[in-house]
């Protein structure tokens, strides 16, 4: 039998490239008061996506409000209400990660990352590429399809 518990927290990917609600995992969590936390916040799996790290689309609003492309990144993972894991070995880098509370993206700004799709082939969950999904997934994605 299902649970009637829903998670209180679902760990996804997301990022700037994906759009702002892939695969409808943003609506869903909202409709069902779970919160997001966004893991691999720069793209390709943790090691950083070229695009969100020096593409045109972050540096130019980075250079707009004197912040880097990632911290550009991770604003709009925050704006978007989301939480979000990130990991460094480098001081430098876990400073600059936290510095994304003195600025705030435009709503020009939050449109033209929200339509980026250069990442569009990534997913919010390694389940949403399963090619034999247990029944409770397939109720859960069907669920989800209803919501988007």
């Amino acid at each position: 039998t299902g649970s009637e518990v829903f998670p209180m927290v679902n760990q996804v990917q997301l990022h700037v490239g994906m759009g702002s609600d892939p695969e409808g995992f943003r609506t869903f969590a909202e409709k069902h008061e779970i919160k997001l936390q966004a893991y691999s916040p720069f793209g390709s799996g943790g090691h950083g996506s070229e695009e969100i790290l020096t593409g045109n689309l972050t540096t130019s609003i980075g250079k707009a409000h004197g912040k880097s492309a990632a911290q550009v990144a991770l604003k709009w993972i925050v704006s978007h209400n989301v939480s979000v894991a990130t990991k460094s070995s480098n001081p430098a880098h876990l400073k600059a990660n936290a510095d994304i509370f003195d600025f705030t993206l435009s709503d020009a700004e939050m449109d033209s990352l929200d339509k980026a799709t250069f990442a569009s082939e990534d997913t919010p969950s390694f389940l949403c590429r399963d090619s034999n999904p247990s029944a409770s997934q397939v109720q859960l994605k069907s669920e989800m399809s209803v919501v988007v």
